[in-house]
């Protein structure tokens, strides 16, 4: 076989795979996505046994060699991916898995450029054309309220006044709750090492508090690394409080893990 003919083959192999990958690219639910993952793995299973039966140019023969079985091991790992089931994160936020699974599949056809075209497109061949540009860094949000914001209140108030003092570097949402802590009387967001109080503290309560990145205020939490705790101690709505947020040998106050609020 001349280069060009075999050129002329390689082209072909290019027009097989572009139209299934771009059918996964467009793919809208996970149905949708396993199916057109299937149908790639499919065709890259048909144009492995084509390569296979192809006799390239003197010089060539390694690199087909590879190309043809590479796409052989790409199909087997494309056909057996599979797409986690959505839960929810640490914040309790369900996250889409599709993107990820999506991001997952564009990064084994990366590497069959890497692995098995680049030694062809070194020896002058045109292959791989369909091969998606690298990803450009996910930036993600790191949205903040300001410290000391009451970012929530409800209901009537009282004398209670409870001060803060966040010793974490992290960003912690403070609750002052007295029933359910998902509709406490008032949430103060207290930046990393910084203080803050809140005062019109009625009866007595219990202090929540959750910490994590990216305040999203329209759902009045984080949206990334999420824990949540509360004191175990009933604070009293007579007197006023003080707490440190950072454990503490001396500290006399236990806490615990609690569901996300």
């Amino acid at each position: 076989m001349s280069p060009a003919e075999y050129q002329a083959a390689l082209t072909k192999f290019d027009e097989a795979v572009r139209p299934a990958l771009e059918r996964v690219g467009a793919a809208g639910a996970d149905v949708d996505f396993g199916a057109a993952q299937q149908e790639l793995a499919e065709v890259l299973d048909a144009q492995s046994s084509l390569l296979t039966g192809v006799v390239p140019p003197n010089g060539v023969a390694g690199a087909h060699r590879s190309l043809a079985g590479g796409l052989s091991i790409a199909a087997i790992s494309i056909r057996t991916m599979v797409v986690a089931a959505a839960a929810p994160n640490s914040c309790g936020i369900t996250v889409p898995t599709l993107p990820a699974a999506k991001v997952e599949l564009d990064d084994k056809v990366r590497d069959l450029g890497t692995t098995y075209f680049e030694p062809l497109t070194t020896l002058g061949f045109r292959i791989g054309s369909f091969v998606p540009p690298p990803l450009a860094a996910v930036q993600q949000e790191e949205r903040r309220a300001g410290n000391g914001e009451v970012v929530l209140r409800n209901g009537g108030q009282g004398p209670g006044t409870l001060k803060i003092t966040n010793g974490t570097p992290g960003d912690i949402a403070v609750s002052v709750v007295s029933g359910d802590p998902s509709n406490p009387q008032v949430t103060v967001y207290v930046q990393g090492s910084s203080d803050a109080s809140v005062s019109g503290i009625a009866g007595d309560y219990e202090v929540y508090f959750k910490s994590g990145v990216d305040w999203d205020a329209g759902r009045n939490g984080f949206t990334r690394d999420c824990s949540f705790e509360k004191f175990d101690d009933l604070f009293t709505g007579e007197s006023d409080w003080s707490i440190d947020l950072q454990a503490t040998p001396a500290g006399n106050a236990s806490t615990s893990d609690v569901p996300a609020f």
